[in-house]
């Protein structure tokens, strides 16, 4: 009998543990969206060090709970904040994860860290790197993707094959955004 009003306790007790559990995990999840929202006004207001401070807090909790769209969206903003302060091969770093983690979750946030590993690629002069990420964006979002992001795409794909002497390439596919208006 002892042991049955033990057992009851140990699993009333395990039950309310993991609600109270669910529950933290609940209102963390919402404040380290209030965090990355905070994060991406401050960035908008050029306040880049509070803004770096609270995607390094999300991109901290989004990796140890597992979180993989706070990290994807937490890596673009991280990988933003470093090109802008010139920092290109620690926002590859930041866009690459953001990338890996983003690319089954939502094609806006795979493409935001993309497009920011685009523009460090573009800063570097790494033009070879820089077409093949273009042309297999334009390939995945070709049709999908909004005519100005469509257009930022083939901007730099055109810049990078200039930059690697291909000219002829680079009109080839300015001329084809224009022509087809997508």
């Amino acid at each position: 009998m002892k042991m049955k009003i033990n057992l009851g306790l140990l699993l009333v007790f395990l039950f309310v543990f993991g609600l109270e559990a669910i529950s933290q995990k609940v209102d963390s999840l919402a404040w380290a969206e209030k965090k990355i929202s905070l994060a991406y006004e401050q960035f908008l207001q050029q306040n880049l060090n509070l803004s770096e401070e609270n995607a390094m807090r999300v991109f901290s909790f989004a990796d140890r709970q597992y979180e993989f769209a706070l990290l994807s969206r937490s890596s673009a903003l991280l990988s933003e904040l470093n090109r802008f302060q010139g920092s290109y091969f620690d926002a590859i770093e930041y866009s690459v994860i953001g990338m890996e983690y983003g690319k089954e979750i939502s094609s806006e946030v795979y493409l935001s860290n993309a497009m920011a590993q685009i523009r460090c690629l573009h800063e570097l002069e790494i033009w070879d790197r820089s077409v093949d990420l273009c042309d297999e964006l334009k390939l995945k979002f070709g049709s999908s993707i909004s005519i100005n992001e469509l257009a930022s795409l083939y901007f730099y794909l055109a810049k990078a094959l200039q930059g690697l002497n291909r000219n002829d390439l680079a009109y080839k596919e300015i001329l084809s955004i224009i022509v087809t208006g997508k």
